[in-house]
């Protein structure tokens, strides 16, 4: 069994979860018997897995605790009693509690209608003391059983956690310690199906000793995508046969990919990578620049299977689209002030940036830009999670302006659902996806006129656009069948 480790089913996953969300994905659609591993506490997680057809998933902490499918009595507001205290609605969803001085002892905070099963039902409990400071937080899972207790030092950070069974026993616990201005584990402890309790120093060992009792029912292989996942897999005692799926640059010199400064995470990384597990990466160039550098790693090359949508794209108007994290590597203000130029000599045009906001003072910088560039009319962020479907059909051309991709993969989705690209000639992957004039053009790293008149110009030519959107998609499935799906195939069998 393959697992596919994340951190947790957010709504906004991370980029490195959401790529392992979609093998995850793809493998499923081949009918393989793979699972997502989640590894984050997360109370809400067990609706979150629900929106997932055919999902397979283990959570790390519903293990420890043995949640299984709790089907008892929801924790509920009518549940609830205090003596002395007056009930005060407070806002939205919260609801206070408050003594004779009208100071507030207790504040309940409900699930939203979206997350409740029923009417009233509880998400945390939060007590306070008579100098208005959090003492203890009990925190309800979304299915309805208490699930964790945190109780707080008089500084104000977390002391200790509870994690409860749905039966209310304690299952496992953290103790917290302080550094400086940090909080850190200073111990853990599991009751185990064993009935002993066993002792963990640091949050890794514990996720151990989980991949070590999985591993101990059958084969499996432990596909990872973070330092701490790989910190684990490390720390196993039982032999398995794992991977660090390689989604990161390993320098932020794109200039220098081979010998610049290694970013931190992949620092961090090199620290904790044992000699027999291999990377693996995207592009066959990523592969060998990282061996040459460090020989000491195996490194290999998977081309990434792509989710091929059916074909939304209708390119039939000037509308030009981004998509990418709104962080400073996608360089989003390139293809703003390429789209100034656009936008003079094609006043239909418009431009789409569609992406999670990570980086909230370059988003500020990005429509301030906007604004000035008398662009506010033309240009739209759309920085809520889209379907790649909804982005297609309102698309005619894609921009692509990062510094370096791992590979390409919002562009090759796009690419898969008819629409050309446009994209600077960056490492990794964008010139395995565009031959320069047949998917889309390859214009200069950074030069912005250039950028702009070639998307004059195939906005301009609709044969030229359709006649590439059709290669584009042509061009991923062919990837798919005759080089990722094998190599995938190969990699996991």
């Amino acid at each position: 069994m393959n697992e596919f480790l994340i951190d947790q089913l957010s709504e906004t996953p991370s980029e490195l979860d959401q790529a392992q969300i979609e093998r995850w994905q793809l493998r499923l659609g081949q009918q393989q018997d793979d699972r997502l591993v989640t590894l984050q506490y997360d109370r809400l997680g067990f609706k979150r897995r629900a929106g997932f057809a055919g999902l397979k998933s283990l959570n790390l902490f519903d293990y420890c605790q043995r949640v299984g499918k709790y089907i008892g009595p929801k924790a509920r507001l009518d549940d609830l009693q205090f003596d002395n205290l007056s009930k005060q609605p407070g806002n939205g969803d919260v609801i206070n509690f408050t003594n004779e001085r009208q100071r507030v002892v207790v504040r309940v905070t409900l699930l939203s209608a979206g997350i409740a099963d029923e009417t009233d039902q509880i998400d945390q409990i939060a007590y306070f003391d008579q100098h208005d400071r959090l003492v203890r937080s009990i925190y309800y899972d979304s299915r309805g059983f208490k699930s964790l207790e945190a109780t707080y030092g008089q500084d104000g950070g977390v002391a200790l956690e509870q994690f409860f069974d749905t039966d209310g026993a304690v299952r496992l616990t953290f103790g917290y310690h302080r550094e400086g201005e940090q909080i850190k584990i200073a111990l853990i402890r599991l009751h185990a199906r064993d009935g002993q309790w066993r002792v963990f120093q640091q949050f890794h060992q514990l996720v151990a000793y989980f991949f070590d009792t999985l591993n101990q029912r059958g084969h499996h292989r432990f596909i990872a995508n973070s330092v701490v996942q790989l910190s684990a897999l490390a720390d196993m005692h039982t032999p398995a046969e794992n991977f660090m799926m390689l989604d990161q640059m390993q320098t932020n010199d794109y200039r220098r990919l081979q010998s610049g400064q290694p970013t931190q995470a992949f620092q961090q990384l090199l620290a904790a990578i044992p000699a027999d597990i291999p990377l693996v990466a995207a592009t066959a160039q990523q592969a060998a620049d990282i061996a040459d550098r460090w020989p000491e790693l195996t490194v290999k090359a998977v081309t990434p299977i792509m989710p091929i949508p059916e074909p939304s794209a209708k390119l039939q108007g000037q509308r030009l689209i981004m998509n990418a994290a709104i962080t400073p590597v996608n360089r989003l203000e390139d293809g703003i002030k390429a789209f100034r130029r656009v936008y003079r000599e094609l006043p239909t045009a418009t431009l789409t940036i569609y992406g999670t906001v990570v980086d909230h003072q370059l988003f500020s910088q990005l429509q301030t830009l906007v604004n000035t560039s008398g662009l506010s009319e033309a240009v739209t962020f759309k920085t809520d999670a889209t379907k790649i479907e909804e982005i297609t059909r309102n698309a005619d051309l894609f921009l692509l302006t990062s510094h370096y991709e791992v590979y390409p993969t919002a562009m090759a989705e796009i690419m898969a659902a008819g629409v050309p690209a446009i994209a600077y000639e960056i490492n990794y992957g964008v010139s395995t996806l565009i031959e320069d004039g047949v998917e889309g053009r390859l214009v200069a790293t950074g030069d912005s006129k250039q950028l702009a008149q070639t998307t004059i110009d195939i906005l301009q030519n609709d044969a030229l656009r359709q006649k590439m959107g059709v290669a584009a998609r042509s061009k991923i499935e062919r990837i798919n069948q005759q080089i990722a799906v094998p190599e995938w195939a190969e990699l996991l069998k």
